[in-house]
């Protein structure tokens, strides 16, 4: 596994966009100060699958409870839960391919700005009827 692995740490453009689109999964652990994942939306975004853990906001980014399906595999933070999920993605390039594309369709529809401010319009106005 560790020659497939790369660690690269702390990334500014252009290197992050290349760095990203050399990827054939995406791991992503900790939330850390950016509560949005911006890093994880940018990497479906780009049709990579992602692994991440049962932290923050990831769950319901990646998680596929609804009509999307997952966007790559939320697990609990274990050493052995990680390294058999990616050692699997890294077995089947069909399945990787497979979460990549439900990535990016699940970002170029749910996460499209216009449609978030029309379910946040919808949201209001709900509230405002239910006064």
């Amino acid at each position: 596994l560790e020659a497939n692995v790369v660690l690269p740490g702390y990334l500014y453009e252009p290197e992050y966009g290349l760095a990203l689109r050399s990827l054939d999964a995406f791991l992503f652990l900790v939330p850390g100060s950016d509560g949005t994942c911006r890093a994880v939306r940018e990497a479906m975004a780009l049709g990579l699958p992602v692994l991440a853990t049962r932290r923050g906001i990831l769950p319901e980014l990646v998680g596929g409870g609804d009509e999307y399906g997952p966007a790559g595999a939320v697990v609990a933070e274990s050493v052995e839960q990680l390294a058999t999920t990616l050692v699997a993605w890294h077995d089947d390039a069909d399945r990787r391919a497979e979460l990549g594309r439900a990535a990016a369709r699940r970002v170029d529809e749910s996460m499209d700005p216009e449609q978030a401010a029309r379910r946040l319009l919808a949201f209001y106005e709900r509230l405002s009827a239910e006064r």
